[in-house]
């Protein structure tokens, strides 16, 4: 029951139809709760008592670094999982994930 659920979610067609359903408000939340944070961090932490506000890039810096770190891994999982299994919807999200993972967190990460 469990391996039909997963073939029927990772058929493509299926996965689009629920992707464009719910896709744009979930990422609109976590849009609107990132900025949040992180004008929170930069605006209204109080500044260092040894760095002052120069420390206040660790709240920009650490989490970019965690992101692209996790990217890559959940780039290695999904490839495998097209490998092993032959899921055509794992290879579009390693596909997928390359891009920001290997082009644009380092960059954020290097400035």
């Amino acid at each position: 029951m469990i391996k039909k659920f997963f073939h029927q979610f990772a058929s493509p067609k299926s996965y689009f139809a629920i992707a464009n359903k719910f896709g744009k408000p979930v990422l609109a939340f976590f849009f609107l709760l990132y900025i949040g944070a992180l004008v929170w961090g930069l605006f209204f932490t109080p500044p260092d008592a040894v760095q002052g506000d120069s420390y206040r890039i660790i709240y920009m810096h650490v989490p970019a670094s965690f992101m692209a770190q996790i990217l890559f891994v959940v780039m290695a999982i999904t490839s495998a999982v097209f490998l092993i299994w032959k899921l055509k919807l794992a290879l579009f999200g390693a596909y997928q994930l390359g891009e920001p993972g290997g082009n644009g967190m380092p960059e954020l990460l290097l400035h």
